[in-house]
């Protein structure tokens, strides 16, 4: 098992208090909104980000695109986590100019 304070990844059936991390095989999984505000383009996708729902950034998938999913990330320990990550990929930012 594997736990990086963002998320847990264990073996085995999911269930209740066992959360799991998947792999996604497809390029082409829409979000339909996160944390209840619907993503039309990437401003909303900012927008939403900056109102967690309950400590927790709520990621739901559009299931037109195949892949009706929900996806749970604390957001103190996301908060946390994104300035190694960014250095660790070498990304210098986390959006574009005309996002910021």
């Amino acid at each position: 098992m594997e736990d990086s304070g963002l998320w847990t990844q264990t073996e085995g059936p999911m269930g209740p208090g066992r959360p799991e991390t998947e792999v996604l095989d497809s390029t082409s999984v829409l979000v339909e909104s996160v944390n209840g505000i619907s993503i039309g383009d990437m401003r909303d996708l900012v927008r939403a980000f900056q109102t967690p729902a309950g400590g927790f950034h709520v990621i739901r998938m559009d299931p037109e695109s195949g892949y009706a999913a929900k996806v749970v990330l604390d957001a103190e320990a996301a908060a946390k986590a994104h300035p190694a990550i960014l250095a660790r990929h070498g990304i210098p930012s986390d959006r574009s100019e005309d996002l910021r």
